[in-house]
Parts: C-alpha cells; structure tokens; sequence
C-alpha cells in the first residue's frame, strides 16, 4: 500500500470512531405526545404516554396505544418475545414516527417504564 491509502484508511477510522464517540452524547429530542406531527415523520423521537391498550401478537409482534390528556399515538415494537409491560402503565418510547394506512405511529426502538 501506498502512503496515501494508508493515510485516507486512518483518516476513515478516526472518523468512524469520532463519530461513534460522539453518539454517546446525542440526546433524541423528546416531544410531547400530543405536538408529535407529520412533520415529525421519519425522526427518531421520544416520548412518553400511558398504555391504553397493549397487545402482544403470535408473530412477536407488540402494539400500544399510547395516551396523554386525550391524546392517544399508536406504538409498535417488533419481535418482543415477552413483556412485564400492562393497560395503566406510564412509559417512555424512543422510536421512529411513520405514517402506518394514512395514521401517524413510533416504530419503537425501546419502551421503557417509568414509575
């Protein structure tokens, strides 16, 4: 190898790693249940709610409808094998918003419970 390809491969994994670094630190923007939007659509969020209706479905698939002051957003999380999650829960999700048959939904990368 040349000393330019050695130089470019160096300058390529210092990058990757600057930016590996840098992630730890990003914090997702939280938005309140009810300002979630379709202008959100395609962000990674977070927000919180409480379980109004949870289903877990034979293909692991898991499905809330989150609420807060009268606002409900449907939540999905796919291939959860269990959950101690219930109806009455307060959690907070960081997921995706997408647009599922013309309704705004997070396709949730984590759930977590708050107490």
């Amino acid at each position: 190898m040349d000393v330019t390809t050695k130089y470019s491969l160096v300058c390529v994994f210092l990058g990757l790693l600057s930016l590996y670094l840098i992630s730890g630190f990003v914090e997702l923007p939280f938005i309140p249940l009810n300002k979630i939007n379709k202008s959100h659509l395609n962000e990674v969020v977070k927000t919180s709610g409480t379980i109004e209706r949870i289903y877990l479905s034979n293909s692991s698939t898991l499905f809330l409808n989150l609420k807060k002051k009268g606002d409900i957003l449907k939540v999905v999380k796919f291939n959860v094998e269990s959950t101690n999650l219930k109806k009455n829960d307060f959690v907070e999700v960081e997921g995706e918003v997408t647009l599922y048959q013309n309704k705004l939904e997070i396709v949730a990368r984590s759930i977590s419970k708050i107490n």
